[in-house]
């Protein structure tokens, strides 16, 4: 690695110095990727969802400090240094029915080489960038909900994928029931995305680089039982290209002294359809996870396979596979992969309100044959600490350190070996 102890020392106390303002952590992935909390793919998109319709007004400011670097085996390396963040208002309720909201980002350069590969917190070429990311109107129904516009979307495949400096966001309309308190169902279309390092929104297809210009439509449901165990299903179609359908249930189980079970189930199928623009294939994906949680620690353990036919696609979001984690989704064709994991609760056990996490996964693929890869191993170490002081409160400082081994297949010299760190901090004020 390129990053030594005096430099690493040097960059935590500038990063220090850029962020001067104390600040909470926003999620740089999906929150269920990073440490073993109750929600899951599926859970986490709809909970955006489930809040009361007519909650209170927030303004939001989120500044951001992200250092990223990957050092990479016969491969260029990347590295980049950005600071920025986002600033989000929304208005009063007009009439308790109609609400405007709009965000406004920043992603400036700090440091960047460039003798090496982007890493996705800059614009192309290392470059900053600037804009607007979400200007939307929503109106409110009794327990219906109309929104439209330019917003966040975060259900699986179609989501913010926030593990850079600036989420993704989209352009489009969704309507949103509350059936009853535990039965909420989402219906939408989509017609542009704007990436996470870019300042203009683009059609979804030119995003996933097929030919056309198609709206996706999508709808999703959600029974939430006691106890956190829930039962969800999305699906979208994208005329021509392909659909994709996810279903997840969950149960938990209580045992007692803040301790429990929580088993989950995932399922995948995503085939080409109509003029199948980018390609004809047909895969399947299956995954089940167990979390046993303490006030201390949790202990977690999943496994995911999915079928050789073909590459699963995600070109408009995060893949929620239980085994996807820092740099590897382990989606390959024909993958099997298992998953450990360990979060240390460090605040439980009377020390600073500090979470540890470890995470080793083990990919098997086929060695030989048109769909051969390399065997992966990938442990990623992340460290958060969220100062516990009130007039420190929405401030976190993140590290995360990922090693990632491949081994060749029959084919030869096709093992990639690298190494990540990622230094972040996080501030985020409502107001």
């Amino acid at each position: 690695m390129t990053l030594n102890a005096n430099s690493l020392r040097a960059k935590l106390l500038s990063l220090l110095i850029v962020i001067q303002a104390p600040q909470v952590l926003a999620n740089t992935g999906p929150e269920y990727l990073e440490f073993e909390s109750e929600q899951s793919p599926i859970s986490a998109a709809f909970f955006q969802y489930k809040l009361p319709f007519a909650e209170e007004r927030h303004n939001k400011l989120h500044l951001r400090s992200y250092y990223f670097e990957r050092d990479r085996d016969l491969a260029p390396d990347s590295q980049d240094w950005a600071g920025g963040g986002w600033f989000s208002v929304v208005t009063d309720y007009w009439d308790d029915r109609i609400k405007l909201g709009g965000t406004a980002y920043t992603s400036q350069k700090i440091y960047a080489d460039d003798d090496k590969l982007d890493t996705g917190l800059l614009e192309r070429g290392h470059n900053s960038f600037s804009g607007l990311s979400e200007l939307y109107a929503s109106l409110i129904l009794g327990s219906t909900a109309l929104q439209l516009g330019r917003y966040e979307i975060n259900m699986p495949y179609i989501n913010k994928s926030d593990t850079r400096m600036i989420p993704q966001t989209f352009e489009g309309a969704s309507v949103t029931f509350n059936i009853t308190p535990a039965w909420t169902v989402v219906s939408g279309v989509v017609s542009k995305i704007k990436p996470k390092n870019d300042s203009e929104f683009i059609s979804l297809y030119e995003d996933a680089n097929v030919d056309g210009d198609k709206n996706v439509k999508g709808i999703g449901s959600i029974y939430t039982g006691q106890n956190g165990s829930f039962a969800g299903l999305y699906y979208f179609d994208a005329p021509e290209f392909f659909d994709n359908t996810y279903l997840e249930v969950s149960k938990q189980y209580a045992l007692g002294d803040s301790r429990s079970i929580q088993w989950g189930g995932q399922y995948t199928h995503q085939q080409a359809k109509g003029k199948k623009l980018g390609g004809d294939f047909s895969v399947d994906h299956f995954g089940t996870k167990v979390t046993w949680k303490s006030p201390a620690y949790s202990v977690s353990a999943a496994y995911t396979y999915y079928s050789e036919t073909e590459l699963l696609r995600s070109p408009w979001g995060s893949v929620p596979g239980y085994t996807s984690v820092m740099v590897k989704d382990f989606s390959r064709p024909g993958e099997h992969a298992g998953l450990i994991a360990m979060t240390w609760y460090l605040k439980a056990m009377g020390a600073p309100d500090i979470e540890a996490n470890i995470k080793y996964v083990d990919g098997d693929t086929p060695d030989c044959g048109s769909q051969a890869s390399p065997d992966q191993q990938e442990t990623d170490i992340t460290i958060q600490y969220k100062p516990a002081p009130e007039y420190l409160r929405g401030l976190s400082f993140r590290v995360r350190k990922a090693w990632v081994e491949q081994q060749h297949s029959c084919r030869g010299n096709d093992a990639r070996d690298l190494e990540d760190i990622r230094l972040m901090l996080n501030y985020q004020l409502s107001f």
